[in-house]
């Protein structure tokens, strides 16, 4: 920086009494000479104090009480060949100059010899710092003079706070000047803006039918119905304040974790099913006493207890749903009575005409490959019994058995099994929670024929449910159980022997040819979702999980007994 000097009494014209020259206050300054610091050599310029540099219109508070400052012209000298910032610390040159004074005239190279080296130009090309008071490489004006200056040139020396680095012309996400760019100079902070990221949708990368991943945000994509879901870490948090096991965690971890998260969703299972029987234990217990004492007098034998309670068997199973509800609604009423419960979460995939005809194409083979399996095994001359369809058979003349197959059965199965069930295992992965609940779905049913039925027709209606909502599901199943189950039935009755021949025929072709045509456009769809929500290494290890087994213990027993009886083998 510059030196000061006291002001010396200043020479009176001749003619005049000489009178002392009142001291002023205020030091005088002086330009700095090469010999004191490393200044870049400028053109002669007039140099003024600071603070004390004011026009001839506006007189300055600071000023001292002489009324001409006199002016100290820097001596033009040889530049100085030691680097001006290798070993201190300037701060950027002060360019002042008066209102009515033009900018300084860039700097020449002395005549006779090679220029030297200017010590204040960058080491390489950038783009001039950007000023305080104007947009960067612009003359910016100054806020006390008004005159037009040359911007300060960017450096960079080391341990200079008011020196911002200027951001990179190669970086992507570098600041753009505007009012909202990232402060610099002394407000210059040690953060960086972030950079943008990409969006991903849940359903990022769905399949289409060449099998090219897609980057739309939303699923199903292009001509596929199969959404590959992202894969982060192996598990989901199971709840608001749980965690979930990372990779790096100890295995006995991780299958604890398994077996406690399974035990929580398959024990209220196990719980609703010991309700659900429970119920329709004393239901058919009230019913019956009912049948002997008001149908009969008291007087009625098992046989004609049996044949009556055929038709109340729709009273009875909606009384026993019931009871179901009335267990499972107040136990997951948070879950329940949500409407991203029934509709889908935010982000899920949409269902449309075209996907749900394919659906609709995949429950038929799914009822033809049944019909096929039993015509196989019928043909070495034994019959697979299933008591429940029979029973079914028999009671389907009625208004109630009509509603509770059609319409209840549906939605409070798919809220059950896929939606307070699958919901609760889809932190261990999404095929592992699809498998778990058709494997119990097909268990509840206590039946090989219809078991087998429900586990594939589970299989399906929890992948509809996953991926799109809990509401198409519901009416998937409904169509299942009250056109193919009932509807249709019926109508061949009426039809007679030849009519019954077309329907199977037909239903044979839609069946066997529209899964072919299925497969081949949107299988290979279909194999990426399975690849994407692949289950690690040990997540089965979940079926160890008590809750789980009992329920299968159970379910298999009384399957067992209930194919027994109907063979004859148990009385």
């Amino acid at each position: 920086m510059g030196t000061y000097h006291p002001q010396e009494p200043q020479p009176q014209p001749s003619g005049q009494a000489s009178s002392p020259q009142p001291q002023q206050p205020y030091p005088q300054f002086v330009q700095p000479t090469p010999s004191q610091s490393n200044a870049a050599p400028q053109q002669p310029q007039q140099s003024y104090p600071p603070y004390a540099q004011q026009s001839a219109q506006t007189p300055s508070p600071y000023a001292a009480p002489a009324a001409t400052p006199s002016y100290v012209t820097p001596q033009q000298t040889t530049p100085s060949t030691e680097p001006p910032y290798g070993t201190r610390n300037y701060g950027a040159p002060n360019y002042v100059a008066p209102s009515n004074a033009a900018p300084a005239a860039p700097y020449a190279a002395p005549q006779g010899g090679a220029a030297p080296a200017n010590p204040y130009a960058p080491s390489t090309p950038a783009a001039a710092h950007p000023s305080p008071n104007a947009t960067s490489g612009s003359p910016y004006t100054s806020p006390q003079y008004d005159v037009p200056q040359t911007p300060a040139a960017p450096h960079a020396a080391p341990g200079n706070p008011y020196a911002p680095a200027a951001p990179s012309p190669a970086s992507p996400y570098a600041p753009a000047p505007g009012p909202y760019a990232a402060p610099t100079g002394q407000y210059a902070g040690p953060y960086s803006p972030a950079a943008p990221q990409p969006a991903a949708g849940p359903y990022a990368g769905a399949p289409t039918a060449s099998g090219a991943p897609t980057a739309a945000p939303t699923a199903p994509a292009g001509a596929s119905p199969y959404a590959v879901q992202p894969s982060g870490n192996w598990y989901q948090p199971a709840g608001p304040y749980e965690s979930a096991p990372s990779r790096s965690d100890p295995p006995a971890k991780i299958r604890h974790w398994l077996r406690k998260v399974t035990n929580r969703a398959t024990g209220l299972i196990l719980v609703y099913q010991v309700v659900f029987t429970a119920v329709s234990f004393i239901a058919s217990y009230v019913i019956s006493l009912l049948i002997v004492n008001l149908g009969h007098g008291g007087n009625a034998t098992n046989a004609q207890v049996r044949a009556e309670m055929v038709n109340w068997n729709g009273v009875l199973m909606l009384v026993t749903v019931l009871g179901g509800l009335c267990f499972i609604l107040p136990m997951r009423r948070r879950m329940i009575f949500r409407r991203g419960f029934w509709a889908g979460e935010t982000g899920h995939a949409r269902m449309k005409p075209a996907w749900l005809i394919v659906f609709i194409v995949i429950l038929i083979f799914v009822q033809v490959a049944s019909i096929l399996i039993n015509a196989a095994i019928s043909s070495f001359g034994t019959d697979v019994p299933s008591p429940t369809s029979e029973s079914l058979n028999e009671s389907s003349t009625n208004i109630a058995m009509w509603l509770y197959i059609g319409l209840v059965a549906p939605v409070v199965e798919e809220m059950v099994f896929r939606g307070v069930l699958m919901r609760g295992l889809k932190p261990i992965g999404r095929n592992f929670a699809i498998l778990t609940s058709a494997l119990m779905f097909g268990l509840f049913h206590d039946d090989v024929v219809q078991g087998t039925f429900a586990f594939c027709l589970g299989l399906l209606l929890g992948f509809v449910a996953m991926e799109y909502s809990l509401v198409w599901s519901i009416v998937l199943h409904a169509f299942n159980n009250a056109v193919l189950g009932l509807l249709m039935p019926w109508l061949i009755g009426l039809i007679g022997e030849t009519g019954a021949t077309v329907y199977a025929l037909v239903l044979l072709g839609v069946g066997i040819i529209g899964f072919i045509v299925v497969m081949v456009m949107y299988g290979r769809g279909l194999g990426e979702y399975r690849r994407a929500n692949r289950s690690p290494r040990g997540t089965y290890a979940a079926w160890l999980a008590p809750a789980f087994l009992i329920f299968v213990a159970i379910n298999v027993a009384l399957t067992l007994y209930s194919f027994l009886t109907a063979l004859g083998v148990l009385g």
